[in-house]
């Protein structure tokens, strides 16, 4: 049957019937929920995609149609030859031979938004007609195309080109497909004197994280757009394995899928090239297959079905494991379900067909080391129909990214709502299910959600015809960021350690750079705003003079600033203070060393003794006690210093510093 579809209309009707698919997903149109309500989307497709009707085509194959589908073929036009008689080439006849599919061209790279330094050179890359001809241009946005060059694109419909490096400004790229194609397509970015630089980090796998060898880990964090992040794994007391190299997108945000490990004390390191090595590092547990019982929630225990819900099975088990579902009626006999794997997370689902009425009961039995079974009673009995309806969010709702929407409406008392969301122009999300109340009522607390224009879909019972949908907006409320300490006009002491802080947007970059009053600025450090909203990072020791400090913002392709002016005053001549003695270190974890040392001797006011340790940095950080731990990335030679403080009536002393070499 397949095979005569082509010989009836050309080797390009696949190739239309699958962009088809692609559209309807696109469009977050329902997939049919049962093996009939695909043969039935099947036929309605390929007749939209032919422009006949194909109804004598089906019946000859004894394809069951239903009304419905009867009706939207008949829309067509008849055929005019016997596809179904196509079994020789020499004999076939061509009904309409579809025309190659038109393949539009896409730029993929600059990505729309994208931002990165004058020394960058951007790659412009996408997708075309394979064989055609892309001519790719780039101008700043007030005007003006510049051709960047042209490229050819490949058999697997892909092109690229390498550009070469441009100035500052507000900037375009435009991709022009001709010779083979048509169509083009344009991103706006930014180029940037000076490209902020966000360290690399690491938040999952998260620093002793557990999870068995069936499980495979997603490692993310964040870093500088546009840079490559390379991650690698490996036992505490072994070597590295690559894993991959993944992307920062324009948010900062990277990621990338790992495979199952192997059980052990494992650490992953991700590497950020971007003038100059950046690390992060994650120890972590993998341990070995952990059973765990199988669970039936859905149907739940004296649930209520119609006899047209398709119910689902639904339930937790062993990572792995092979669930195999039968129900029937109480009083005897089972009917086979299904059977189906136990994705990553320990979840398991399968829809069933729909039932008769009467008092039934489902069975889920795991197939693993320790096989398990769970068993629920439920009642399908013929119910009122209610239409779902989706409430909150209201269609042109806006929140920003620290809401936790909740999704709710009404529907049929007992049937399942299934709610997914996702960007406007891109794929759906499975946000969760929930069951409609006995009083018809149904509601699920969804999670934060990255900022854009956004669209919620409800589904009762998996009945791709009972859906509702709500368009929304999430929105960034991307607060300034501010400088609270020092207080403006402040005084410090020479080589005192000021601690910089203030507030900005959750999540941003800070980068801090100080200089004297009217000079030039040097950099001080990075750090990121926490998700109250606070930043602070420790400085370096100050000399004499009238000094200015600024804090600049970044996140989202904005920026601000705030600086404030203090001075610092010579604190003259002072006795300084007898060193630390014996500095040493011992590593206590994979990522944690202990610094360790003997208190200075021989000096009045004891107790009023401060030391400063820094490792790998120039971050000082002080400490009364004669010790201090360093976590995270540390790698073998660096060094570790320290010095003692001491505050008397004419100033701070400083005594000299003592160090000592960090190996593993």
């Amino acid at each position: 049957m397949f095979d005569q579809l082509r010989r009836g209309f050309g080797n390009n009707f696949y190739a239309h019937l699958s962009q088809q698919f692609r559209i309807e997903n696109a469009k977050g149109i329902p997939e049919p929920v049962n093996d009939f309500a695909v043969r039935q989307h099947f036929m309605v497709t390929a007749a939209n995609v032919t422009g006949r009707n194909l109804t004598p085509f089906f019946e000859e194959w004894g394809m069951q149609m239903d009304d419905a589908t009867r009706s939207e073929l008949a829309k067509f036009p008849d055929l005019k030859e016997k596809i179904w008689n196509n079994f020789d080439r020499k004999t076939d006849k061509l009904e309409r031979n579809l025309p190659p599919l038109e393949v539009p061209c896409t730029l993929t790279s600059p990505v729309q938004g994208a931002i990165f330094g004058v020394g960058h050179m951007p790659k412009y890359r996408g997708k075309g007609a394979p064989g055609a001809t892309i001519t790719v241009e780039q101008g700043l946005r007030s005007g003006g195309w510049e051709e960047v060059g042209t490229a050819t694109v490949d058999s697997s419909g892909d092109w690229s080109l390498l550009g070469a490096g441009l100035t500052a400004g507000e900037r375009e790229a435009r991709a022009t497909q001709t010779n083979g194609g048509s169509g083009f397509a344009r991103n706006t970015f930014t180029v940037m004197d000076k490209m902020p630089r966000y360290p690399v980090t690491l938040t999952s796998p998260a620093g002793g994280a557990s999870f068995d060898v069936n499980h495979e880990p997603v490692y993310r964090g964040r870093g500088t757009p546009g840079t490559a992040v390379t991650i690698e794994q490996g036992p505490l007391t072994g070597a590295w394995y690559n894993v991959g190299t993944a992307y920062v997108n324009i948010n900062g945000d990277w990621s990338l899928s790992g495979e199952k490990l192997t059980a052990g004390k494992r650490e992953v390191r991700v590497t950020q090239q971007y003038g100059g090595d950046c690390f992060a590092s994650n120890s972590f547990t993998v341990t070995e297959r952990i059973e765990h019982p199988v669970t039936l929630t859905s149907p739940a225990e004296g649930a209520v079905i119609d006899p047209d819900h398709f119910p689902r099975y639904s339930g937790s088990a062993t990572p792995g494991a092979i669930i195999t579902v039968h129900q029937g009626e109480i009083t005897g006999g089972w009917s086979y379900v299904g059977t189906i794997t136990v994705d990553s997370s320990g979840e398991w689902s399968l829809i069933g067909q729909n039932l008769p009425a009467g008092e039934r009961e489902a069975r889920a039995i795991q197939e693993s080391n320790g096989s398990s079974s769970h068993y629920n009673p439920f009642t399908v009995k013929h119910v009122v129909k209610v239409p779902i309806t989706l409430t909150t969010p209201a269609a042109g709702a806006s929140f920003d990214e620290s809401h936790l929407p909740v999704y709710s409406g009404k529907g049929t008392p007992n049937a399942t709502i299934t709610v997914e969301q996702g960007l406007r122009t891109g794929n759906w999300f499975t946000v969760g299910a929930t069951i409609v109340n006995p009083s018809g009522n149904w509601s699920l607390t969804g999670h934060q959600l990255a900022f854009g224009q956004r669209e919620v879909r409800a589904t009762q019972n998996y009945d791709s015809s009972d859906f509702v949908r709500r368009d929304f907006t999430v929105t960034r409320e991307v607060a300034p960021v501010t400088l609270t300490s020092p207080e403006e006009s402040a005084v410090f002491e020479e080589n005192s350690l000021p601690l910089y802080a203030g507030r900005g947007t959750p999540g941003a970059l800070v980068i801090i750079e100080d200089g004297p009053k009217g000079g030039s600025w040097n950099s001080v450090g990075t750090t990121w705003v926490d998700h109250s909203g606070d930043w602070s990072l420790t400085g370096h020791r100050l000399g004499v003079g009238e000094k200015v400090i600024r804090a600049t913002q970044y996140i989202g392709g904005e920026s601000s600033s705030d600086k404030v002016y203090f001075s610092v005053k010579d604190q003259g001549p002072l006795e300084f203070p007898t060193p630390p003695r014996n500095l040493r270190y011992e590593w206590t974890s994979a990522t944690t060393c202990r610094l360790s040392w003997d208190s200075s001797t021989g000096d009045s006011n004891e107790d009023k003794m401060t030391y400063y340790i820094t490792l790998r940095s120039s971050i000082w950080h002080p400490t009364k006690d004669t010790a201090y731990n360093f976590t995270g990335a540390i790698l073998p030679s660096y060094t570790a210093h320290v010095y003692a403080t001491q505050l008397s009536p004419e100033g701070v002393k400083r005594s000299e510093e003592i160090t000592v070499v960090v190996k593993r």
